[in-house]
């Protein structure tokens, strides 16, 4: 008796991939390094024969960058290249490890990422901590992802900083848009963003905004209006977005105006959209348009005829802002070098303004209790400040910000839109 089995057309038929390589090496891979395995690996299945040069004209690849992913991929373990000479380094033959057997013989009972995990040591975390930009961002990492690091990642953390060369600001940006942004805190999500920034040649938050930028001129505005908020390390939730998208297409303003409106928050401890989009609305609702150096008064406009607006004025209010944030900059310098404390202080007062943003937004029964709590908390803090200033003889004021009004936070403008008094006194100086 003979057995014989139907042929099946060969794209019709499938390829067996390990649930391992998907969890744990994809996330981490170049696009196109994924692309090149998963090809390759349908042929392997059906024992056919596929030269790098075929696989790059099929995938619309170089053949560099086929030869660069089999580098990668025989790096992390999931394929060997068997030489066929010793004179030709680029004629092998590949074969395809399973993760399985890797995971069986490796280290049983241990995940597929210890079989290639990092050298880092407790105490090389240890010593990390105590550079107070990479503490500040497992801090924020933490906050951010509001679950505590498990397994190796604090470890892989470190090895993104030291591979990649990436700032501490940019990783707490990494979590803060899979979180918020994309609605996935896993960490190899995260990871394999990671890579792809590194492969944009992405180290800095500035390199990550020029990027952005080409890619999305919404979002970049997205980042300013934020960044204007002092909200620099984390993206804007989907309900912040449609807020600001209101503001862009119903309402109408530009980013100008909008950062006109920000500056409403000076002086504020707990800045947030939903602040500025009460002001924005204000605007709105009284028909004050935007002008290139600020808002124009309806007032204004109507009693003259044309915009009572002079670019000068917004320059000296621009050039006293600079002159007095250097002044403040300079104290905060000299007291975090005199009092670290006070450092410390700052930086939790920080991340207490940031929960109380989230809590707010997040609307929950008990979000009046938790603001709550964390405004007292913020009082306590602003306490202790003010008493290790006077002990230190400094003024309890002596980090606040400089104003020479007090009123409009030199910027002109009033929260209704109007134009402050000192406004309304350099522009009688200007019309004389």
């Amino acid at each position: 008796m003979n057995f014989t089995k139907e042929k099946i057309d060969f794209y019709l038929m499938d390829t067996h991939i390990e649930n391992m390589f998907i969890n744990e090496y994809m996330p981490l891979a170049d696009g196109n390094y994924v692309k090149v395995y998963l090809f390759a690996r349908m042929y392997a299945d059906q024992s056919d024969t596929m030269s790098n040069e075929t696989i790059a004209k099929h995938l619309n690849l170089e053949v560099e960058d086929v030869l660069k992913a089999w580098n990668y991929w025989e790096k992390q373990g999931v394929i060997k290249k068997h030489r066929k000479s010793e004179s030709n380094p680029f004629d092998y033959v590949v074969e395809f490890i399973s993760l399985k057997q890797l995971f069986a013989a490796g280290n049983t009972g241990s995940s597929v990422s210890d079989l290639h995990k990092n050298n880092y040591s407790p105490n090389d975390l240890e010593k990390a901590m105590r550079n107070n930009n990479i503490k500040q961002m497992f801090d924020q990492i933490q906050s951010i992802s509001g679950r505590p690091f498990q397994g190796n990642e604090m470890f892989e953390i470190l090895e993104w900083l030291d591979h990649y060369k990436m700032d501490p600001d940019l990783i707490s940006h990494a979590y803060s848009y899979c979180v918020n942004k994309k609605n996935n805190n896993s960490f190899n999500y995260i990871a394999g963003i990671i890579r792809n920034w590194y492969d944009h040649h992405i180290k800095t938050i500035q390199d990550l905004e020029k990027h952005l930028e080409k890619t999305d001129s919404r979002h970049s505005m997205y980042k300013r209006i934020l960044r204007a908020l002092g909200l620099n390390f984390r993206y804007p939730t989907e309900e912040e977005m449609r807020i600001m998208d209101k503001w862009f297409d119903q309402w109408k303003f530009d980013l100008q105006a909008i950062l006109e409106a920000c500056k409403k928050t000076s002086g504020i401890s707990n800045p947030n959209i939903n602040y500025i989009n009460s002001v924005l609305k204000n605007w709105h609702e009284k028909n004050i348009p935007p002008s290139k150096g600020g808002l124009q008064s309806k007032a204004a406009k109507e009693n003259t005829g044309k915009p009572r607006y002079n670019k000068n004025i917004f320059n000296e209010y621009e050039q006293i802002r600079n002159k007095n944030e250097k002044i403040h900059e300079s104290r905060k310098y000299k007291i975090y070098e005199q009092i670290p404390r006070i450092r410390a202080i700052d930086e939790e007062i920080s991340k207490c303004s940031v929960s109380i943003s989230r809590v707010v937004l997040m609307k929950t029964d008990k979000s009046k209790d938790d603001v709550k709590k964390l405004k007292s908390q913020i009082n306590t803090l602003h306490q202790e400040k003010a008493f290790l200033l006077t002990e230190h003889n400094y003024p309890a004021n002596y980090l606040d910000m400089i104003y020479e009004c007090e009123v409009c936070k030199d910027t002109g403008l009033l929260p209704s839109g109007e134009h402050c008094s000192c406004f309304i006194e350099k522009q009688k100086k200007v019309d004389e």
